[in-house]
């Protein structure tokens, strides 16, 4: 039992965040216990819709007054989403773009430092083969 018991301990720290955040999300929303058979019927309705003669579908809403409140919050939380998702996505193309100008004013840069870099390289390494070339010539 003592095992079981914290077992039973450990999983309800383990899911506390995610429980809590499921309750902050569900009171960001207005949504109360009161919303959960109506929501539940709702979900019901979605899976067999209404074809009128045109068509046109339709789904019946239960308790409107209680649902349609609850799902206006629900659609602008999503647009809301998809709004800073868009922004986000924004951000990220003007960082790249502007990662990629300066790697094209660096580049020329860069490139430049690199061959004086070599030039200086190879002048030391003519220099070290001149001298090694003197070294062996005064030994013979």
């Amino acid at each position: 039992m003592n095992e079981f018991d914290k077992w039973a301990k450990s999983e309800e720290q383990r899911e506390l965040p995610q429980v809590q955040e499921i309750k902050r999300s569900l009171a960001d929303l207005g949504a109360t216990a009161e919303h959960e058979q109506p929501l539940s019927v709702f979900a019901e309705k979605l899976n067999n819709p209404v074809t009128d003669k045109n068509r046109k579908i339709y789904v019946e809403v239960p308790a409107p007054k209680v649902l349609i409140p609850l799902l206006k919050k629900v659609v602008q939380k999503m647009l809301g989403a998809f709004g800073w998702a868009h922004d986000a996505q924004k951000q990220v193309v003007q960082h790249i773009e502007h990662a990629r100008t300066s790697f094209k004013e660096i580049l020329p840069q860069k490139k430049h430092e690199v061959e004086q870099q070599n030039e200086a390289r190879w002048a030391a390494e003519r220099q070290q083969q001149v001298q090694e070339t003197k070294k062996n010539e005064q030994s013979l």
